[in-house]
């Protein structure tokens, strides 16, 4: 018993951190059945917010399920996507198929993975800071950060901390199974406010789903005029 415990432990140290590839084909379902359209909407819901044309990051953006709405509603805007598994990759690449004008870079790797000299007017990120523990979600932040433009926006999309006993055992029930599946960093959920202050990034709008348990917002660099 303790000898195949030690061997699953292993397993799980030799195994990359944040690896969503054996879970690509059910992710989607699995998020519907917890937590219905509401993780669709929160990412929805400023979308209306990004610039006409431009080059925006979306970092983390899974199987790319808003890719068509974001298309549709700015088709001018050149998007690199950027996600850590290939098999979300290719899902995500078979949603803008029927769309040959989409201006989309579909790119495998993490933030160390972006082009150093690339800015962007905007930058995105749903349920991707989640991920990692506070330090380490500080620093990814800071690095996207190097790469937002002056007057840049950044639209964010997560889950807030639980403060009901239901949402306390959702988030112990979701941080259990992802760690056994995909290796996640985090172990619960922070608060991200604290991330975007560090970066003075200010919250200029933001809505929230108590009942779901998760918030979209905006942040906006505030320089002197």
């Amino acid at each position: 018993m303790w000898h195949k415990f030690i061997i699953s432990q292993r397993n799980r140290m030799s195994k990359k951190t944040n690896d969503f590839n054996s879970v690509a084909g059910m992710y989607d379902s699995i998020a519907n059945v917890v937590f219905k359209k509401s993780l669709m909407e929160s990412q929805l819901n400023f979308l209306d917010e990004l610039p006409q044309e431009g080059h925006i990051l979306f970092i983390g953006g899974g199987s790319g399920k808003i890719l068509p709405d974001l298309w549709k509603l700015r088709p001018k805007l050149h998007i690199d996507f950027l996600d850590a598994s290939q098999k979300m990759i290719n899902k995500a690449e078979k949603r803008l198929r029927r769309k040959p004008n989409a201006k989309i870079r579909f790119i495998s790797g993490t933030e160390n993975d972006i082009e150093p000299d690339a800015t962007y007017d905007a930058i995105l990120t749903f349920f991707f800071l989640d991920l990692f523990p506070t330090e380490k979600k500080l620093k990814v932040a800071k690095k996207l950060n190097t790469h937002l433009k002056k007057g840049g926006i950044w639209l964010h999309a997560d889950f807030n901390e639980a403060h009901t006993f239901m949402q306390r055992m959702r988030e112990k029930s979701m941080f259990l199974f992802f760690k056994m599946v995909s290796n996640i960093e985090a172990d619960k959920i922070t608060d991200d406010s604290l991330v975007f202050d560090q970066l003075n990034l200010h919250l200029q709008r933001k809505k929230i789903n108590p009942k779901a348990g998760v918030y979209s917002a905006i942040y906006k660099i505030e320089t002197l005029d």
